[in-house]
């Protein structure tokens, strides 16, 4: 087994365990995943992949962990792509919901009521009403502020694993393998939360297998921020931007299932297998020389010159000096 794989292995076993072991003691201790405050505790659970990757960084791999993990701090325009493009696609995860049998639109959020039992001052809750905005504004409002702030914290806990470390340790399989390796290992990082009554109460097993083909249908658009950017946090901004405006995906919907309405079912699995088709069409590597291509190779910046350095380049050495022949005094012989 080489290096690289076996790190990557101890590594993920590490993380899986670590996780459901704190899961198991959540639900034996009275939670369920059907609650509300279930919510708080999935998103400490969503820590663990990046904690586990810090300690690996630190005192297994013995390199900087702003290395091995991508934490470039060198903001850029692909952080604003992974900020916006999630509400685009989860609004076309909603559009397509919409369009499937049995889905009609709910301006009352029938849809999040139904799917947590919430009462109408719970929903308030939820989703706090903007003025006299329609809900489903509020849902755009919410995800856009929440999403490259707490969401993104949370997002970087499993992001600095998942884009972070395993990047680090897979990138050398190309684009393509590296992103279905890595959805792999999240999707069925997941997986014993659907058993455990987490999103597709009803369908556990058709739920998990929904899951994990949305996973590595998610993974080259993330795996692809992270290389145009250079940084893990704008995989960790896509990220919490897709978790807070996920309730814009099947919220307004009324009808539907768990398997088929929001950006975890169907109509979530449609909506990024088109955005595969557009990133087949897309560079997928950053221009010569940039920041982001340096950080996304796993060089530290802080290993190349400033653009605007003022060290001076090695002037090319000066010809030596020929001497002029001198007038002859003496007679020729």
């Amino acid at each position: 087994m080489k290096k690289t794989t076996l790190r990557a292995a101890v590594y993920y076993l590490t993380t899986f365990l670590i996780t459901h072991a704190l899961a198991g003691a959540y639900l034996l201790a009275g939670g369920s995943w059907r609650r509300l405050d279930s919510l708080v505790f999935a998103n400490l659970l969503m820590l663990v992949p990046g904690v586990v990757a810090l300690g690996m960084a630190r005192w297994v791999y013995r390199r900087p962990v702003r290395d091995v993990l991508g934490l470039s701090f060198r903001f850029n325009r692909w952080f604003f792509v992974a900020w916006l493009l999630p509400a685009l696609l989860s609004g076309t995860a909603l559009f397509i919901g919409l369009l499937l049998p049995q889905a009609s639109y709910a301006p009352d959020l029938a849809g999040l009521s139904a799917r947590f039992d919430l009462t109408p001052d719970q929903l308030r809750q939820v989703v706090h009403p903007i003025g006299r905005w329609p809900a489903v504004y509020t849902l755009v409002a919410q995800g856009l502020v929440l999403g490259p702030t707490l969401s993104a914290v949370a997002g970087l806990g499993e992001e600095a694993g998942w884009r972070g470390l395993l990047h680090y340790e897979l990138k050398s399989l190309g684009f393509w393998r590296e992103s279905w390796a890595i959805g792999l290992l999240w999707g069925i990082w997941h997986v014993p939360f659907v058993f455990e009554g987490y999103g597709y109460p009803d369908h556990p097993l058709l739920g998990a297998l929904i899951l994990v083909t949305f996973t590595l249908l998610a993974s080259p658009l993330y795996v692809f921020l992270r290389i145009r950017s250079g940084s893990t946090l704008a995989a960790a901004v896509c990220h919490g931007s897709f978790s807070a405006t996920m309730l814009l995906t099947f919220a307004p919907i009324a009808g539907g299932s768990t398997l088929t309405v929001g950006l975890m079912g169907a109509a979530g699995i449609i909506t990024m297998a088109i955005v595969n088709i557009v990133l087949l069409f897309l560079p997928r590597e950053p221009r010569h020389g940039t920041s982001a291509e340096l950080t996304s190779k796993g060089l530290p910046l802080s290993s190349t010159l400033p653009v605007n350095s003022n060290v001076a380049a090695p002037s090319a050495p000066r010809p030596p000096k020929i001497a002029a022949p001198q007038a002859s005094t003496g007679a020729v012989r």
